[in-house]
Formats: structure tokens, sequence, C-alpha cells
């Protein structure tokens, strides 16, 4: 099941909708105007939300050990813009969505290290 996170400025969240991790964004938000005087809390620059991709899980090593790893990402990305699967070899993703299918995503950059 895929979850999400919520930074909400006071401490993180985990969530299991992305309409959830949204409205709780914004409450966090709505909640950090509301203490705003004279001006915004610097908290409120902190608050952000997004998918969970991988967490740290124990692997029981059976010599009275346990190791913590992150457990694997997931095997495709997307973009977010125009839905295609994202390769990491520089290229544009090719299109699920936008602008058309097996056409390259105008609007996906990729950058070099």
């Amino acid at each position: 099941m895929t979850q999400f996170f919520v930074n909400t400025g006071d401490g993180i969240e985990v969530v299991n909708s992305r309409d959830e991790a949204i409205k709780l964004a914004q409450e966090a938000i709505d909640g950090w105007r509301d203490c705003c005087d004279p001006g915004w809390p610097e908290e409120v620059a902190n608050v952000f939300w997004g998918e969970i991709h991988s967490t740290a899980t124990a692997d029981d090593r059976g010599d009275d050990c346990v190791e913590y790893v992150l457990s694997e990402s997931p095997a495709e990305w997307r973009c977010n813009i125009c839905g295609g699967l994202v390769k990491f070899d520089g290229t544009k993703p090719a299109s699920g969505n936008l602008p058309g299918p097996g056409r390259p995503c105008n609007s996906a950059t990729i950058k070099d290290d």
C-alpha cells in the first residue's frame, strides 16, 4: 500500500492517501497562519508532503544483532507531468499521457550531475 508523509513544520505524520496528505499540509499552513503576529513563523516554510518510496526495515541477522536497512525503491518511476516512465540515463521520459504516446515529454528536464 502506498503511504504518504506530511511535514507539518511541527513534526512528520504518515497518512494513507494523497488527498489526506494535501489536506493535512493545508491544515498545517492554516494553523501557522493563526500564529502570524506580526509575521509568519519560520516553521511554515517547512510544510511539505510526498510519497514514501522507502522505509527503514529491520533485517534480523540471527546473531543477536538487528540491522536496519532501507526497503527497496519502486522499480518504476513516473514523470509527474506526463506520466511516462523515467529512465536515469539522461533521456526524457516517453509520455504516458501528454503530449502524445511515445513522444518525449516536453516539460521534463534532465539534470546532468
